[in-house]
């Protein structure tokens, strides 16, 4: 079994998370600009950490409407599945900042916790079975 990767998705930044390799833990792992070397960087950390599959937060509002960044999100997800040759899935992040606002005082560090809270939520879902309904890039 592979290592699991979390992403909260952002303009200007992008926390990244990691699972253990029974993908029953999320750890906070690293902030990165989201600039032109994102896609090699996360990459590099697929290969290196046996990384099998990536969970990318998915920007909606309450209304499960698309957020500004949603298609932006939905681009970043294509090219990390074309490029790193994993398997990207999506994940509800609603509320998943103001979670690790709470978490995390000051903004240091917040999208990483955020990528770690998306990717707890992901893999508990994948533990109970219900990940039917995810949209997912191969």
């Amino acid at each position: 079994m592979g290592k699991v990767l979390g992403i909260d998705y952002g303009a200007k930044r992008v926390g990244v998370a990691i699972s253990d390799a029974l993908q029953q833990f999320a750890f906070p792992k690293t902030l990165w600009p989201n600039d032109e070397r994102l896609i090699d960087r996360i990459c590099s950390l697929c290969k290196e950490e046996g990384v099998e599959e990536v969970v990318v937060g998915e920007s909606k509002s309450f209304a499960m409407q698309d957020n500004p960044i949603a298609p932006r999100a939905r681009e970043f997800a294509e090219a990390v599945a074309h490029q790193c040759g994993v398997r990207v899935v999506f994940e509800p992040e609603v509320l998943s900042t103001q979670q690790a606002r709470r978490l995390v005082p000051g903004r240091r560090g917040v999208d990483v916790v955020a990528a770690a809270i998306i990717l707890e939520a992901y893999l508990a879902r994948k533990r109970g079975g219900t990940l039917e309904s995810y949209d997912v890039v191969e």
